[in-house]
């Protein structure tokens, strides 16, 4: 672990995100928020062993590692839901008991966490103001001092959304600016938590959330930005603190880390370059389309072959996700010529596209793709045969089968019987992929968004994962992965389609494939000399995707 202090000018992340210059918040009093030595135990397993943190005044600080690495249980100790076995926590100094949210809330410390917590059937206004409803001296609320209140409170943050509006009838990003106006609305808030804030968010409105991040640190306010986006780290943090199992391993100004180092940091190793496929290498052709057409795809022609990850690259709402979802039977689709894994027509339903041997990832694991309810065998066997011997359900056999799969695919669990609520985001997603590549009639994966919340040290298993089981030996698979990450797609694809307005508008393969190359390519602006998107600025965008 190292610990520097030098703040530098102001960087571009790899995915064109400007910075603050650090020049800008460069006063530095006084910790609000400090953890000294802070441990905490479950039992036998230890947590958090000895970490070190503070919060500064003005300055975002991002906290990192991957899911188990003790972010959560330091972000509940912060948030007075979650008592220290050992160690401090101190605000201005003095040392503090947090025994509850409402400790934390004195003390001026709000916590926006990862799934929003807003009353869906309620309007707005009472949402931003839950807990501090105006009242007349009748006891009722006054509605006219209510809405003011609200409006006055989304004035700097969301002027744009009615706060007489349903909160459940919002866009995903508007509901993260109620929160964020919730959280910072009684005028007392000093440290501001926000655990992955953009992980449901289209590209386009992350960087109005950033923006709004540096306002609320300009203001004078302790940010705590949790996040697995590191192109997101490097564009909004101060410094960085990265925790791996349950240690802090290192703490460094924004400007002392790249990409690389930190994912090293992170998952303990550098990672690994990328294996490509040479392309057009002789495999079966298990997907071949012209004119296909289905939603907002048009005309797109493609071909995936065996041995090979292909790509189907693009903003929000290009068409890849209506694309995955079309080839899987789940909306209707036509095509001119169409081929897969010997079927000559697009499947008319999951059911058919299953028979011919194709499984599909769900870009939403929770909604699509487990029961959170049921237990990880569940999960594991859903849509498989579970029949013994006679016609009987054999219990204890299928504990056994699920245990061994998904011990073989690095579930880190506690038993095969919890439910998959329990597990992280990574973990989870684990099990949807074991699910499908176990199956021995599975030849054709499609795969959307396949790691989105997922934190680096999951995400390069899963990508590592999805290699070998379609290079298998003996084997003639093929994937494809459905993606508005150009950073994932260049990570793992050996071939990209990139799509703009439901059409392909280019075919990147081997060193083509880069972060800069598939942004510009689906903005449709051209390169750089140096390699890079205009849209883009970072000169060392492609060298982490390549």
């Amino acid at each position: 672990m190292h610990s520097t202090t030098n703040v530098g000018g102001g960087v571009e992340s790899p995915s064109g995100l400007s910075t603050l210059p650090a020049g800008e918040r460069t006063h530095r009093p006084g910790p609000v928020l400090e953890a000294r030595d802070v441990h905490v135990r479950f039992g036998g397993v230890h947590a958090l062993k000895g970490v070190d943190i503070a919060l500064t005044p003005g300055r975002v600080h991002a906290l990192l590692g991957e899911n188990g690495a003790g972010k959560s249980t330091l972000i509940n100790c912060i948030a007075g839901a979650l008592t220290p076995t050992a160690g401090q926590l101190r605000v201005d100094g003095a040392p503090v008991e947090l025994r509850s949210p409402a400790d934390a809330a004195a003390h001026g410390i709000s916590v926006i966490h990862q799934e929003l917590e807003l009353a869906a059937a309620l309007p707005v206004a009472e949402n931003v103001m839950i807990g501090r409803l105006p009242l007349r001296l009748t006891g009722v609320v006054d509605r006219a001092e209510l809405l003011r209140r609200a409006r006055e409170a989304l004035r700097d943050i969301g002027p744009h959304i009615d706060v007489r509006a349903r909160a459940g009838d919002l866009e995903v990003a508007d509901q993260q600016l109620v929160e964020i106006a919730k959280a910072l609305g009684h005028g007392g808030t000093r440290v501001l938590v926000m655990d992955e804030p953009t992980a449901a968010l289209p590209p386009a409105q992350i960087e109005r959330l950033l923006d709004l991040v540096r306002r609320i640190a300009a203001r004078g306010v302790a940010v705590l930005y949790v996040s697995h986006r590191l192109d997101e780290v490097l564009a909004i943090a101060d410094e960085i603190s990265v925790l791996r199992d349950g240690r802090l391993v290192r703490h460094c100004e924004r400007t002392e880390a790249t990409h690389r180092s930190i994912v090293a940091d992170i998952v303990g190793h550098l990672p690994e370059p990328v294996d490509r496929a040479a392309p057009d290498a002789g495999g079966e052709i298990v997907l071949e389309t012209e004119g296909f057409a289905a939603g907002v795809v048009e005309e797109l022609s493609a071909r995936v072959r065996t041995g090979e990850v292909v790509g189907f690259f693009g903003l929000l709402g290009a068409g890849q996700q209506t694309l995955a979802e079309a080839l899987f039977g789940l909306c209707p689709a036509a095509a001119r010529r169409f081929s897969m894994l010997g079927a000559t027509s697009v499947p008319g339903s999951p059911r058919r596209a299953i028979a011919a041997g194709v499984g599909f990832v769900p870009a939403d694991r929770k909604a699509g793709g487990l029961a959170l309810g049921l237990s990880l065998t569940e999960n594991y066997l859903l849509g498989a045969s579970r029949r013994g011997r006679f016609g009987v359900v054999a219990p204890r056999r299928e504990h056994d089968r699920a245990r061994a799969a998904l011990r073989a695919a690095r579930v880190a669990m506690r038993s095969v019987t919890q439910c998959a609520k329990e597990l992280s985001g990574g973990n989870q997603q684990k099990i949807v992929l074991a699910r499908w590549m176990d199956r021995p009639d599975t030849r054709f994966l499609l795969l959307t968004e396949p790691t989105r919340g997922v934190d680096v040290g999951a995400k390069t298993e899963i990508h590592r994962d999805l290699r070998a089981w379609v290079r298998a030996e003996g084997t003639a698979r093929a994937a494809a992965l459905f993606s508005a990450d150009p950073e994932e797609t260049a990570s793992v694809c050996d071939r990209v389609y990139v799509l703009a307005k439901g059409r392909v508008v280019a075919e990147l393969t081997g060193s083509e494939i880069t972060e800069a190359a598939l942004t510009a390519a689906a903005l449709e602006a051209p390169l750089t000399d140096d390699g890079t998107s205009t849209a883009l600025t970072d000169e060392d965008h492609g060298d982490d995707a390549a």
